[in-house]
């Protein structure tokens, strides 16, 4: 089985996650994890783009936190960070640059994660 043939790392740190999971004899459960988060992926970003859209922080807060913890935990370092700024000026109030981190973090995801 290849491992997750939908990924493509952006970073030297995301190619070092894919070499730590096949020399840890786990490639196989890791490219399924890997898939069934790369799915995902549009979902996430279509309710972002909904909660941008209709101005519910809230919402948009909880996706950005949701995103940033599955992100993190399957290595996606980058994408994990972008997610947890957005979630942070969210939780701070600062909504000025919440449409710019949102383009970043959609940029980011359909780069790593376009087919």
């Amino acid at each position: 089985m290849p491992v997750c043939t939908s990924f493509k790392p952006t970073s030297e740190h995301e190619v070092g996650i894919l070499d730590q999971a096949v020399s840890c004899g786990r490639d196989e459960e890791m490219a399924v994890l890997q898939d069934q988060f790369s799915a995902n992926v549009p979902a996430y970003l279509d309710r972002i783009a909904e909660h941008l859209r209709t101005k519910n922080w809230s919402s948009l807060q909880g996706e950005a936190h949701a995103l940033k913890g599955a992100a993190g935990t399957l290595g996606f370092t980058e994408l994990s960070d972008l997610a947890g700024l957005l979630e942070q000026n969210l939780k701070d109030g600062s909504l000025e640059s919440v449409e710019l981190e949102v383009a970043k973090l959609v940029e980011h995801a359909t780069t790593m994660f376009s087919a």
